[in-house]
């Protein structure tokens, strides 16, 4: 039969002109010196990742921090101002003066110390 004959099919028979390893070692893309760099570059990405993610996080709680810095400032602001506000609206002078003009109170011009029956009286002249 002429179609089994190699000659006639356009194969040679004979041994080929590359190895099976070669063909494999053409198919890789990598050579092992390869998978050393592509290993090193991907690590070194994972690093620069990690570093970014993290510089990322301090910068985050940075500003927190700033944040709940000035608004400790501010309630320190308000707390003293609530105490200026405390110790003059304290003072008895303006107690008075309140009573007197705003709530039509009177001095009473004469006070008693001690039980009814054992007071000492003192008389006021604040009218």
């Amino acid at each position: 039969m002429l179609a089994r004959n190699p000659e006639y099919t356009g194969y040679h028979v004979g041994k080929p002109s590359f190895t099976v390893t070669e063909l494999r070692a053409a198919e890789s893309c990598f050579t092992g010196k390869g998978k050393l760099i592509v290993k090193l570059i991907g690590l070194v990405t994972l690093f620069l990742l990690a570093y970014v993610g993290l510089s990322a996080i301090k910068t985050a709680q940075s500003y927190e921090l700033a944040n709940a810095k000035l608004q400790a400032k501010q309630l320190q602001q308000e707390n003293d101002n609530l105490r200026i506000d405390i110790a003059r609206l304290d003072a008895p002078e303006r107690i008075y003066t309140m009573a007197t003009a705003q709530l039509g109170m009177v001095a009473p011009s004469r006070v008693l110390y001690g039980t009814p029956d054992t007071a000492v009286g003192r008389t006021t002249d604040n009218q």
